[in-house]
């Protein structure tokens, strides 16, 4: 009588026992590696504690956009901010994106100072609310122009 093979339910998919474009496929968005959505949605969720570990903070892979929130993948605004924005963000990863927005509010005010030293404080403003806007920092965190200008 044949044996009926058991499946060995310890063994674990791992991201490097994905196949060709598999991983680039769940990382940066659906190029058709899989043979369906049901195969690639299983396959994100066998491996997705492993790829979300081995990402940088306030990011996700596109198949955590297509598989687990109604938040749209693409927007205006970067995806630490969107992740803040629909409250994704917790512990160490918030700390880390906090640490990162802290770090530009800096580097953003410190070229705010210095086109105020050269007389040209309306450029230094330009200047902090686009690097601000650029490095995802919250509007709310952002510092009011410190003056009116005159015409």
């Amino acid at each position: 009588m044949p044996r009926r093979r058991r499946l060995d339910k310890s063994r674990r998919l791992h991201c490097g026992d994905l196949e060709g474009g598999q991983l680039f496929d769940l990382l940066l968005g659906d190029d058709g590696s899989f043979a369906s959505d049901d195969e690639r949605r299983r396959t994100w969720f066998l491996v997705r504690t492993e790829m979300l570990s081995d990402r940088p903070a306030g990011r996700r892979p596109a198949a955590w956009w297509d598989y687990e929130t109604e938040a749209p993948k693409y927007g205006r605004e970067p995806e630490c901010l969107r992740l803040f924005r629909i409250g994704e963000l917790f512990g160490d990863e918030l700390a880390a994106v906090e640490a990162y927005w802290k770090r530009e509010l800096e580097r953003a005010e410190s070229m705010r100072a210095f086109w105020q030293h050269l007389d040209k404080p309306q450029l230094g403003d330009i200047y902090y609310v686009n690097h601000c806007q650029w490095a995802g920092v919250p509007s709310e965190r952002m510092q009011p122009a410190a003056e009116d200008y005159e015409s």
